[in-house]
């Protein structure tokens, strides 16, 4: 069913409601690993509070990609985007199933990453979003993966248990998160005063 014209302002300011929701959400799951690290660190041992806030992370995770799936899917039908929005729409939707495995960061935060590119390409090249908020939005993710896999390439931090660095992978998601929660909530803002 088409949508008719004077629908078409509602599902716009919706999916600017879901993505800057999604936005908060990111921030939230920032502020839980930064909470979960910190408690880690103190205690020496990652069980009872560390774990639960673990969870309540993976949980907003999810909940961040939900949302961010359920905007782009209204900017699909409002940018027109056939294909190519599909296909940001699947990865984006598959990068939210990973993000159950919170710890993979780079899996989810790729197939998510490559999604709100592909949404934020066609924003950049419509030419009426904020240009800040518009690349947050569709490099945030990637560039937090790029920076954490060029740590960990240097082997920036000391190593820990797992044979990781845990300093490259707690400021790649930092920046994954932090700068694609400010594009969500600038390109959403800008989506509900359309």
């Amino acid at each position: 069913m088409a949508t008719q014209p004077e629908q078409m302002p509602a599902i716009v300011r919706r999916s600017g409601t879901a993505v800057i929701a999604a936005g908060v959400m990111w921030l939230a799951a920032l502020g839980l690993a930064i909470a979960a690290y910190v408690l880690e660190a103190t205690s020496g041992t990652f069980d009872g509070t560390e774990e639960t806030l673990w969870y309540i992370m993976t949980v907003a995770i999810v909940t961040a990609g939900l949302l961010t799936v359920a905007g782009l899917a209204g900017l699909r039908r409002d940018l027109v985007m056939g294909r190519a929005g599909m296909v940001g729409l699947i990865l984006a939707g598959l990068g939210t199933a990973f993000g159950l495995v919170s710890w993979a960061f780079p899996i989810w935060g790729g197939l998510l990453g490559i999604g709100m590119l592909i949404f934020s390409l066609a924003l950049i090249r419509q030419g009426q979003a904020p240009r800040w908020a518009t690349i947050s939005f569709g490099f945030g993710m990637l560039t937090g993966i790029a920076i954490f896999f060029l740590l960990d390439l240097l082997k920036v931090g000391s190593i820990d248990s797992y044979g990781d660095y845990p300093v490259a992978s707690n400021i790649g998601a930092a920046v994954m998160l932090t700068t694609s929660a400010l594009g969500s909530i600038g390109v959403g803002r800008w989506l509900k005063t359309r």
